[in-house]
């Protein structure tokens, strides 16, 4: 399977690493064995070691999207045994990837490392997957709903200003409601993985400069609302068999 992988390097900073492997370890292995051909400089060099900051899988179905962008990557990859480098200007490092394989005319993928020229120490954003899971698997197995609530609070306070969500508005009072009773345990049939899903969402939204959008296939920063629109839109049947749930049940209140 393809997936893209940042790893933090000694001075702090970060690079990307792109590639098919079974897993992370086999990726990462991969990464430090070709690190030294494809980077002459040894600030870009990794080794098992290095911190993985942030790793996904990248779906091989999705189409070839580039966003034109003014970020500067150091790339090196192979291809038929052959290393190349160079420069390329993009808006991420998907997007780098994605215009690498277009501008050569590659028809399979490609092991590439790419490193953002001019970081100093750059903060890497948490993924909202990741934070997402830890909110979730903590409150449900403690049956404590403090932080969830938090989240959501935050969320009602930003959506009374922000607008955009069209025809998926209404969805918003019953989204909070299952996410809350999922968590209370009186509203189990939803899979977890939608919960999840949702909650990261909505933790996307209330704090977009902090966290990775990893709910969704994304290239480069994406609007808030976009987001938290599209997966009102993947989660649409869930929410409304809870509205039906609800309807059943005189005991069930929401709230925004």
């Amino acid at each position: 399977m393809r997936m893209i992988m940042d790893l933090q390097l000694d001075n702090g900073e970060v690079i990307t690493v792109i590639g098919n492997a079974e897993n992370k370890i086999q990726l990462k292995s991969f990464a430090v064995n070709n690190c030294h051909k494809l980077f002459a400089d040894p600030k870009c060099h990794v080794t098992m070691n290095s911190e993985i900051l942030h790793l996904e899988r990248w779906s091989k179905e999705r189409h070839l999207a580039v966003q034109n962008g003014y970020r500067l990557y150091n790339v090196s990859f192979i291809y038929n045994d052959l290393v190349q480098s160079l420069q390329i200007r993009s808006a991420g490092t998907k997007s780098a990837y994605n215009q690498i394989k277009i501008n050569y005319g590659l028809e399979y993928d490609f092991f590439a490392m790419l490193y953002e020229v001019g970081q100093t120490n750059v903060k890497r954003k948490k993924s909202s997957l990741e934070l997402s899971t830890s909110v979730v698997n903590e409150g449900c197995s403690t049956n404590n709903t403090s932080r969830i609530d938090n989240i959501l609070s935050e969320a009602v306070k930003k959506l009374e200003t922000s607008g955009g969500l069209g025809e998926y508005a209404a969805d918003i009072p019953l989204l909070i409601g299952m996410i809350r009773s999922y968590f209370k345990g009186t509203y189990r049939e939803v899979p977890v993985s939608t919960i999840i899903g949702v909650t990261a969402a909505v933790i996307y939204f209330i704090s977009p400069v902090d966290v990775i959008p990893d709910v969704i296939p994304v290239l480069g920063q994406v609007d808030d609302i976009a987001v938290l629109t599209w997966t009102l839109k993947q989660a649409h049947n869930d929410i409304k068999r809870y509205e039906e749930f609800v309807n059943n049940e005189n005991d069930v209140v929401i709230d925004a």
